[in-house]
């Protein structure tokens, strides 16, 4: 999975210079949703936070686009037992969930100041847990899962160089919880039976520069 990822990276950033008229760069922040995690004998959270992130992207004429990405959030992801309600993994629920992703886009280009734009796209979450154990003991996991993303917005131009961008977005990783978030609990891992994907709908905005290639 990880080398299919690197072939796809690998790919976009040969033949996206050759097919750009437009290079944009946008930096961005905004809110991601709570998210519900269920499992047979437990459940937890990925809790709302703030994220923040990059985006470098080729745009032709036509408004295909292509994206790499690269987007954090640092949030809690408690778990509970079922029968008690009991928090199952406490003083170790820190987690830094970052994702990087290869998306394809595509510009509507009616309006050469608003241009809505859809798109999806894949790559991988690395998800970085970190805390203390029962005895104080600090500690640091990570582990990269699969992803995929799916957007729409719109690109407002103040100019032909600066303009904003509002968004609405899905991230999901899949088969995720169990591994990254919750394993190596110190004891609590092992109410963790299965796996489970994610899902975090979010709101974001940022400020995007393009440069057209001359």
């Amino acid at each position: 999975m990880k080398k299919g990822i690197i072939v796809i990276f690998g790919c976009l950033l040969i033949s996206g210079p050759m097919m750009a008229q437009t290079f944009s760069i946008t930096g961005f922040g905004g809110y991601t949703f709570q998210d519900k995690v269920n499992f047979s004998n437990a459940y937890g959270y990925i809790n709302a936070g703030g994220h923040w992130g990059l985006s470098l992207e080729g745009i032709n004429r036509e408004g295909h686009a292509f994206e790499i990405l690269y987007q954090q959030q640092n949030t809690h992801a408690p778990l509970y037992d079922y029968g008690s309600g009991f928090k199952l993994n406490p003083e170790k629920d820190n987690v830094a969930l970052s994702y990087i992703m290869a998306n394809a886009l595509h510009y509507m280009m009616y309006n050469p100041r608003v241009q809505p734009y859809g798109g999806l796209g894949i790559g991988a979450a690395i998800i970085k847990s970190d805390g203390k154990d029962l005895i104080g003991t600090p500690y640091s996991e990570s582990s990269t899962k699969f992803a995929w993303d799916a957007k729409l917005g719109v690109k407002i131009k103040a100019g032909d160089v600066v303009g904003i961008k509002l968004q609405a977005q899905i991230f999901s990783v899949v088969q995720a919880a169990g591994a990254g978030f919750y394993g190596g609990t110190g004891g609590s891992g092992a109410y963790v039976s299965s796996y489970s994907s994610i899902y975090q709908f979010a709101f974001t905005g940022g400020l995007c520069f393009d440069f057209a290639k001359k």
